[in-house]
């Protein structure tokens, strides 16, 4: 296991995982932002801010990956058109 480290402001986040480390330099802005995120208490820490993003961006790829398949599949020609879909 090795450590993730983050520091956002006078918050720091350590996180034990199973890839290597990583040093996460965020600019003022976004700084800013989670720690306007933690200190009104909308989330408990910084860990729990950077968890909802990367959740978020998960999410975000997630359906970009699905939108780009469903143009491939009507560039191929493989869509039902809606008379056929809502019989």
């Amino acid at each position: 296991m090795v450590a993730i480290k983050c520091r956002v402001g006078k918050h720091s986040l350590t996180r034990e995982t199973g890839i290597s480390p990583m040093e996460i330099n965020l600019p003022p802005a976004q700084q800013a932002i989670i720690e306007s995120l933690v200190s009104t208490g909308r989330f408990k820490s910084v860990d729990d801010v950077i968890s909802e993003g990367v959740k978020l961006l998960a999410t975000t790829e997630t359906l970009r990956q699905k939108v780009q398949l469903g143009i491939d599949q009507a560039d191929r020609d493989e869509v039902d058109d809606h008379n056929s879909v809502f019989e």
